[in-house]
């Protein structure tokens, strides 16, 4: 459903329509705030749900270990290195692993885990050192790209869920 269709639902079930006057002056809620909370309840469905799944190649650059992940990310599912899955390791256990602690940069074989920042930084820490020609996939949830703006958008939930953003 286009942005427009979604507004002209959610009048129906808000019994908001032109009633006598038959211009906008009779509505209860505006086009630009059913916008809104259409907007807020596409990204309160993928908080609750992580239905938005995305995936996204990192470029690794030899001896770095931090990369920026992209900032519609809510947690990342899976990471693919070198077409190996790589597992996601906690703070605690980084910090209390003698060999990975942070005490001990040296490290710099070749990728065993990650762990990431979702919280403030929103970023991802390898724990070894990508070496040349190394790739990394990415498997993450996420909020939409874009709020919905012009009459045509359309959300980027799958079409089964959108009458969901109606209720």
């Amino acid at each position: 459903m286009t942005l427009q269709e979604l507004i002209i639902a959610v009048r129906e079930v808000l019994d908001d329509r032109y009633v006598a006057v038959g211009d906008d002056s009779d509505l209860l809620f505006s086009d630009a705030s059913i916008t809104r909370h259409l907007n807020r309840g596409e990204r309160r469905f993928c908080d609750l749900t992580g239905y938005l799944v995305k995936e996204q190649a990192l470029v690794l650059t030899p001896g770095t270990s931090d990369y920026s992940l992209p900032a519609n990310t809510l947690r990342v599912l899976s990471v693919k290195y070198n077409d190996r899955v790589i597992y996601h390791t906690t703070m605690h256990s980084w910090v209390s692993s003698s060999y990975l602690s942070p005490a001990y940069d040296g490290y710099t074989g070749s990728i065993m885990s990650y762990r990431t920042d979702v919280g403030s930084a929103k970023s991802i820490r390898f724990i070894g050192k990508p070496q040349a020609g190394d790739t990394a996939i990415m498997r993450y949830h996420c909020y939409p790209v874009a709020n919905m703006v012009a009459d045509t958008d359309e959300p980027e939930i799958p079409a089964e869920w959108h009458q969901a953003l109606i209720d």
